[in-house]
């Protein structure tokens, strides 16, 4: 009997192995007896089999995005009726005459490279065609001899029907956008791969000042889409362009991208399909190149090969792919990265920040929004050189905003964590400075913690009727400042049936701080009746000296909390690390008094002006804020 383990278990699935040990809490799947043997491998394929045939039902109720079976054509595309119906019609084409998705894309290769002069005869029969470049040719030919299902080139022509009137038109990548829209997008979030806009491909190579003479290496290319700009608007000799992808099919794409690219030149495409962080490569990373741009993976892990002293330390593909960048330059040469927003500020990724402030000299740091088709998350591009910052050097950051300024790459470095808070106008930067200058306490070892409930099957156990046994449970949704809202759904508290609780005693404390833990902004109430929470609201209970659990709540509700967290952390969760930053000050006994009075008022609303009296109050406990300063804080609301 094979036995896996529990990462081991994890990489067959295709999820995380966090997500392996909630279906074993859930019942989806069982361990071995010792618990140290990890998992009977039929057991896993078995699991898989049913993921992919779909009978379990309660994963198929989630948003589980590596089992969509969605197609979709990229952003910049998708206003383009011509592309989008020459996409569909191909993907009909296809799945009408069962053909692969290899061969409908050789097809295509063939009408382009045709369409750009590359043959020389009409084709009839592929053995007999005559190619004006040798390069291509034997390109084309290698392709076809590898092909699992042989084209038949009776039915060419309908491909080219199919192009009329749009594939003269240079600037559309087609092999790309057809690459991406006839993948399933489980694949795509599985391998951690999206289609790079163009605009943020030229943007970058713009900003590295990309120039004729240089090198340029993609590690992770694709289709080649950063390898083709460069050819195409920077003047770069396609022999100067060098890229790397694990996937055989767009590394072939890559290829006849860079014929279509130089169409008068005769070379041999420097893009191999390897693994460039764990392979050995015949022309890439032994090498120093003048220019290092990619969009990488984001997602999927690196958990063997030769990059074992990194893997434990950054687990993320991304980072890894940084540090092996990084050593593949030549010195001061440059970086371009178009990296998730969770580089940022997210804590997992502290230490590759680290190592980039510390090895890196940053040119600059942008937001661009989300700008990825099928991802939600936010990018960033990260530009800097190949040497370590002088003191004072300062790089350009554009925040989510759109505004750009200047910061000392040294306060990076000097944040906790190495948060890079791009958002923070000098303005901003200077505020934070006075409040946390002022003499004060913080939550950190002065509080307890508590999650929400975690039912593991909501539709099995939440009702939104009360009923004999069940009792109310809040969500994050259900606070608001200082008080919850009329109960919408009840639950019966049996641990045992539950994914993941606190301990009940956590929730039927006399008093506690409830809060919004998906949120951009702090959302806090107070809990005096026992109430139970589920996992999108969590717990907390106060124990700063001198303060009573009104007066925090006060201070944590208050305009200026909610503008130290927005500036300072910028998250859409609500983070225990973060929230034990804030500065509580050091407050006169009337000043909390008057404080606690004002939250009692808000609670019962006696007095539509409570909260903006406990702001005042708040206010005037950090003497250093100018009334500018405050202006500008109650502004940002």
């Amino acid at each position: 009997m094979a036995t896996l383990n529990l990462a081991e278990a994890a990489r067959m699935i295709g999820v995380s192995s966090a997500t392996v040990r909630n279906w074993v809490r859930a019942g989806l799947v069982q361990p071995l007896p010792d618990r140290n043997a990890g998992f009977d491998e039929s057991e896993i394929s078995r699991l898989k089999s049913d993921l992919v045939a779909g009978r379990l039902p309660r994963l198929r109720s989630r948003a589980n995005k590596t089992k969509s079976d969605s197609q979709f054509v990229p952003a910049e595309y998708a206003e383009n009726k011509a592309v989008h119906d020459t996409v569909v019609r191909l993907s009909e084409w296809r799945k009408k005459h069962d053909v692969s998705v290899e061969t409908l894309l050789f097809f295509v290769a063939i009408r382009l490279l045709e369409r750009a002069g590359d043959l020389a005869t009409s084709l009839q029969e592929f053995d007999r065609v005559t190619w004006r470049r040798n390069c291509v040719r034997d390109e084309m030919r290698q392709w076809h001899g590898t092909l699992p299902q042989k084209p038949d080139f009776k039915i060419y022509g309908e491909i080219a029907r199919h192009f009329n009137g749009v594939d003269g038109d240079s600037d559309i990548d087609w092999l790309g956008v057809l690459h991406q829209a006839l993948f399933r997008e489980g694949e795509k979030s599985h391998a951690g791969a999206y289609y790079t806009p163009t605009l943020y491909v030229r943007d970058a190579l713009q900003e590295a000042g990309l120039q004729p003479g240089e090198t340029l290496l993609d590690p992770c290319c694709g289709t080649g889409k950063y390898l083709v700009t460069a050819v195409r608007c920077f003047a770069l000799r396609p022999e100067s362009c060098h890229g790397f992808d694990i996937d055989p099919l767009a590394v072939r794409l890559a290829r006849v991208n860079l014929f279509l690219a130089a169409p008068k030149h005769e070379f041999v495409p420097r893009v191999q399909c390897v693994d460039a962080l764990t392979e050995e490569t015949t022309d890439g990373f032994d090498c120093f190149f003048d220019l290092v741009a990619t969009n990488p993976p984001w997602g999927a892990r690196k958990n063997t090969g030769e990059f074992t002293k990194v893997k434990h330390a950054f687990r993320e593909s991304f980072a890894l792919f940084l540090v092996k960048s990084l050593s593949s330059l030549r010195e001061n040469g440059r970086l371009s990265f178009l990296l998730p927003e969770a580089f940022l500020n997210i804590k997992t990724h502290a230490g590759i920040r680290k190592l980039v402030l510390t090895q890196t000299s940053l040119n600059s740091v942008t937001a661009l929004g989300r700008g990825f088709s099928g991802v939600y998350t936010g990018a960033i591009r990260l530009d800097a050189v190949k040497t370590k910052p002088r003191s004072g050097h300062s790089c350009r950051v554009t925040g989510r905003n759109g505004d750009s300024y200047c910061v000392e790459q040294a306060v990076f470095l000097r944040n906790r964590d190495q948060v890079f808070d791009i958002d923070l106008s000098p303005e901003d930067r200077g505020i934070l400075d006075k409040i946390f200058a002022t003499p004060h306490q913080t939550l950190a070892n002065n509080a307890d913690w508590a999650l929400g409930i975690v039912t593991g099957d909501n539709a099995k156990h939440l009702t939104d009727k009360p009923s004999p046994g069940f009792e109310p449970v809040f969500r994050g949704a259900d606070i608001e400042p200082y008080r919850l809202r009329e109960p919408t759904t009840f639950l019966k508290f049996d641990p045992s049936q539950f994914q993941q609780t606190a301990p009940e005693a956590m929730y039927r404390v006399p008093e506690k701080i409830v809060y919004r833990f998906i949120s951009k902004k702090l959302v806090f109430a107070l809990d005096t009746n026992g109430r139970l929470t589920l996992n999108s609201a969590n717990v907390l209970l106060p124990r700063l000296p001198g303060m009573s659990t009104k007066v925090v709540l006060a201070f944590l509700n208050s305009t200026l909390f909610r503008y130290v967290f927005e500036k300072k952390f910028s998250t859409h969760k609500v983070l225990r690390g973060d929230l034990e930053q804030l500065p509580f000050p050091e407050i006169s006994r009337e000043t909390h008094d008057v404080i606690e009075a004002c939250v009692d008022a808000a609670m019962a609303r006696l007095n539509p002006e409570s909260e903006n009296s406990i702001d005042t109050l708040v206010f005037a406990c950090f003497p250093n804020l100018t009334e500018r300063d405050i202006r500008r804080i109650a502004n940002a609301r």
